[in-house]
């Protein structure tokens, strides 16, 4: 068992995030969502994060990340601390980010943690 873990900073100046700014591809292998943590780079008013595997939302609710990086959105499963349900994914699977309310210029940075 090992762990993998993604992380980026999305957006730049003039651009709007949205529906599946960020994108990719996993490995194919089984993997299992333990830890995301995200955070704007501004104060944006009504701005969330979600995690789809495939098109189907990953979280039972979007990451609040409205608030800069002093106040970071943090999602855990039992696995590290929390109370979540750990999310397992097939290997293979597309992830996508999609951002909601998110105003011109605003930077995303996150961190997800897979186990694998």
């Amino acid at each position: 068992m090992g762990l993998y873990t993604i992380s980026a900073e999305c957006g730049q100046v003039g651009q709007t995030l949205g529906t599946a700014f960020f994108k990719t591809t996993l490995p194919n292998l089984p993997m299992t969502l333990v830890h995301a943590v995200a955070w704007s780079t501004v104060d944006d008013a009504g701005l969330t994060l979600q995690i789809q595997d495939d098109g189907s939302n990953m979280l039972t609710t979007a990451l609040d990340i409205s608030d800069t990086d002093a106040v970071p959105a943090e999602w855990k499963s039992k696995h590290v601390g929390g109370t979540n349900t750990p999310v397992q994914i097939a290997g293979g699977s597309i992830l996508t980010l999609d951002a909601a309310n998110a105003a011109a210029d605003t930077r995303i940075q996150f961190v997800l943690t897979f186990l694998c």
